[in-house]
């Protein structure tokens, strides 16, 4: 007989982003015998919930004020008392020291995990020392340290001052079924919504308009495409965010704004990929993109910055090409070689899917999950 293992996710809002598409998945494709429960600091976002199955999961917010708020660990001690929980599970630095605080609280029976998911911009300068010697101190009493990369995990060991063995890689995965390729004429009335002819070459991205995601230099080196191959092309960027008023204005600037397309924050992600023909990540900065993961499923080929883990799952000159990073004028020859050669695109794409499909899946990365906790409680 298999005993039921709760666990609690701690977000530091439950929205739409990378970290939360992850946590999402695993709400909807965890095994029977798993229950999950969501904390969000700050409000949810209802709209997001509308994809999660929350018919046996509870998802809640701690209405967390602004600044330090010490009823934040006497809250998370309190549901899970109250509800059982295992194990709590803190998804990234904003909710590791309260998640922490908690689970000691408790008493020696709870179980902590603590997943790094990255760096915002700030921290690709420079990580506080405060938070580096807390972070260290934190590693001695977790359970498990998570990354999802195998060079997030050495990065992150180097900047933090700790062994990379005391930390487990799982890989983020995809829905394969969700995200699928194009059809034949099955993105048609998509495009058309948007203005997209059916022979223009479509170049995509999705992401948060956040300076670390590079937006800006993916514009510069759309620009920088010869008309005559620019004329027959859209930029379609899929998103939102503090950066999105100062794109559209770059746009204007370089005299490109009738070809860039911002469609703004959408749901509707597999429909999206399915209206391009070459995706691009620009990110200063990355671990495992989730974006990148679910345009390979849809068949498309990569172009992407080398950064983070990008070639634990991209396979230059396979499934896509990885450009030198900050390089304008290597991003530019990667669209116009993608661009222009139609048979290259289709066999990268088709690679792609047969990547994502054998090693990055959704129920690959659950049972991974699942593995690592039921590790945890076996120990005494």
């Amino acid at each position: 007989m298999v005993v039921p293992v709760s666990v609690l996710y701690l977000l530091h809002r439950f929205s739409f982003g990378g970290t939360e598409r992850v946590v999402a998945n695993i709400l909807n494709h965890s095994s029977q015998n798993i229950n999950n429960h969501v904390c969000s600091f700050y409000p949810y976002e209802n709209a997001f919930l509308k994809d999660v199955d929350v018919s046996k999961k509870k998802v809640f917010s701690l209405d967390k004020h602004d600044g330090n708020d010490f009823s934040i660990p006497r809250k998370i001690a309190s549901f899970c008392k109250e509800n059982r929980v295992d194990i709590i599970h803190s998804m990234g630095w904003s909710t590791y020291a309260e998640g922490l605080i908690a689970a000691k609280a408790i008493g020696r029976k709870q179980k902590f995990v603590y997943s790094y998911r990255g760096k915002t911009m700030e921290d690709t300068i420079q990580i506080p020392k405060r938070r580096i010697l807390a972070q260290r101190l934190f590693s001695h009493f977790c359970d498990a340290i998570l990354t999802n990369s195998g060079v997030s995990r050495e990065e992150y060991a180097s900047d933090i001052g700790i062994a990379p063995q005391k930390i487990n890689v799982i890989y983020n995965g995809v829905d394969t079924h969700v995200f699928t390729p194009c059809q034949d004429g099955s993105s048609g009335d998509t495009r058309t919504r948007f203005g997209i002819r059916k022979t223009d070459t479509v170049i995509g991205a999705v992401a948060r308009f956040d300076p670390v995601k590079g937006i800006k230099n993916l514009v510069k080196a759309f620009s920088m495409l010869s008309p005559a191959v620019r004329e027959n092309c859209k930029l379609l960027l899929v998103g939102d965010g503090d950066e999105k008023e100062s794109i559209q204005k770059m746009s204007s600037q370089l005299g490109i704004q009738d070809q860039v397309i911002l469609t703004g924050m959408r749901k509707d992600i597999p429909d999206c990929l399915r209206m391009m023909d070459i995706y691009v990540q620009p990110s200063l900065f990355e671990n495992i993109s989730n974006s990148v993961l679910e345009a390979m499923a849809a068949g498309l080929p990569v172009i992407s910055t080398h950064v983070g883990g990008i070639q634990e799952i991209l396979d230059h000159n396979r499934s896509g090409l990885i450009v030198e990073l900050g390089n304008h004028q290597s991003m530019t020859e990667a669209l116009d070689f993608l661009i222009n050669d139609v048979k290259q695109r289709k066999s990268m794409g088709e690679q792609a899917r047969r990547n994502v499909t054998d090693f990055f899946s959704i129920e690959k990365m659950v049972l991974d999950y699942e593995t690592i906790y039921r590790q945890i409680l076996s120990k005494h």
